[in-house]
């Protein structure tokens, strides 16, 4: 079984790639990528990251083991359901058109 690290490497390096080529196409610069890792050093308040999507005001949405987390590029925010359930795990995120 491949570990999450291999399985995250190959889709980031088909991003990249794809990112390429789209800037290629395109003819936008392709060093305009940039990435940020958290770790509950920085605020993040969970130690997995199952799902994240980006809402029209910028808030990037993060589904995990314990919840949902809202980052607004400042801070992180933890959603928990009122009721304490041991399955708090967000499988899928979509975006509502408002």
């Amino acid at each position: 079984m491949k570990s999450i690290g291999t399985y995250l490497a190959v889709v980031l390096f088909v991003w990249l790639v794809i990112d390429q080529v789209e800037a290629q196409v395109t003819g936008r610069n392709p060093g305009h990528l940039g990435f940020e890792q958290f770790t509950m050093l920085d605020g993040f308040p969970t130690m997995s990251a199952e799902k994240i999507i980006q809402d029209n005001k910028g808030f990037l949405w993060i589904g995990s083991f314990e919840g949902l987390v809202r980052y607004d590029g400042y801070e992180f925010r933890l959603f928990k359901p009122e009721v304490d359930h041991k399955k708090n795990r967000i499988r899928n995120l979509c975006l509502d058109e408002d």
